[in-house]
């Protein structure tokens, strides 16, 4: 079971997803777009992948996986996630790198 959080603000919304669990479907960085971003939180790299394409290739590898979803969602006017680097500037090989840690 892979915990994550759908954040929706007044124009778009996000997965949020940490990547240990996007390494465990197969997924790396470089399998998203530049409309996805990426942060550490507590110390953990954490991805915040876009609703309209990214959200959906990693619940795509989910499935095959057979891996089940416990979604919290939460809905705001203005998402701290736009804040958020883009996965594209956050270097997707040190990510990769990282998430190869884990894997």
């Amino acid at each position: 079971m892979i915990n994550v959080q759908y954040e929706q603000d007044a124009a778009h919304g996000w997965l949020i997803v940490n990547a240990t669990d996007v390494a465990s479907v197969g997924l790396t960085a470089k399998d998203f777009s530049a409309f996805s971003y990426a942060s550490q939180i507590d110390g953990k790299m954490v991805f915040a992948l876009e609703e309209d394409r990214d959200a959906s290739i990693f619940s795509t590898a989910s499935r095959r996986k057979g891996i089940d979803w416990n979604v919290r969602e939460t809905h705001s006017q203005w998402s701290d996630v736009r804040s958020w680097p883009s996965i594209e500037i956050q270097k997707p090989s040190i990510i990769d790198e990282i998430l190869a840690d884990f894997a």
